[in-house]
């Protein structure tokens, strides 16, 4: 039997923020990021609350979270000109995380900043599905929701990943890798990649999502800045 597909809201008040977060926690709690955070199960119940409230706040202010009307996804982009606040966040580290694992962690979050696009964008802070209901369609059903309105805009959407098995779904989605990254020196198997799509014209005069396409120069140079150990 054919699954009706997910439509998509946007998160408003104290109630919806607060479960939007819950499904945040239920989708990253097999994350091996996350995880390796917050390697005790105490300590991730604990205070993955409070880091992704750090990462969304901006995003729920901004009108930009989103969740499928079942409450089982979550996704919360930045506009144009907006960033997360960095108190919060740098207060959750410095407060929950294992002091040896601080300063990766923040390094970490500074490198998604790197490769953010210069002009304006979108960003994908945060998507999550609960572990339980993926392959559903939840995931597809946001991603091209806040697709469809960086379409209208006619500008480019940026993610950064953190998990090599999202980026098939990424990548069906208009998405290319631009740039790699380890995630902390300590732990050379995590890598990360930044990921951009650009909006580009059609022959019938609309608007559809299609993979960055890089110049050989820079392509040549996107390989030479691959963060190292």
């Amino acid at each position: 039997m054919d699954m009706k597909p997910a439509s998509v809201a946007t998160i408003a008040g104290d109630a919806e923020f607060d479960h939007a977060i819950a499904t945040l926690v239920l989708a990253f709690s097999t994350d091996p990021v996350a995880l390796w955070m917050y390697d005790d199960p105490h300590q991730y119940l604990l205070h993955i609350p409070r880091l992704f409230r750090a990462l969304g706040t901006s995003s729920f202010a901004a009108g930009a979270a989103q969740r499928t009307n079942d409450g089982l996804g979550v996704a919360l982009w930045l506009p144009p000109g907006v960033h997360g606040d960095d108190g919060p966040l740098e207060a959750v580290i410095a407060e929950s995380i294992a002091a040896e694992k601080q300063a990766d962690v923040g390094a970490a979050f500074t490198r998604t900043e790197l490769y953010r696009p210069t002009e304006s964008h979108w960003y994908l802070s945060l998507i999550g599905v609960e572990a339980l209901y993926r392959n559903k369609g939840c995931g597809a059903a946001l991603l091209q929701h806040g697709l469809r309105q960086c379409d209208r805009e006619h500008l480019p959407a940026y993610l950064w990943s953190s998990n090599p098995l999202n980026t098939s779904l990424y990548e069906r989605h208009g998405f290319e890798t631009w740039a790699r990254s380890k995630w902390v020196h300590r732990l050379p198997s995590f890598r990360c990649c930044a990921m951009r799509a650009e909006a580009g014209a059609r022959d019938d005069g609309g608007w559809v999502f299609r993979p960055l396409v890089v110049p050989r120069s820079r392509r040549r140079d996107r390989g030479r800045r691959q963060d190292g150990p």
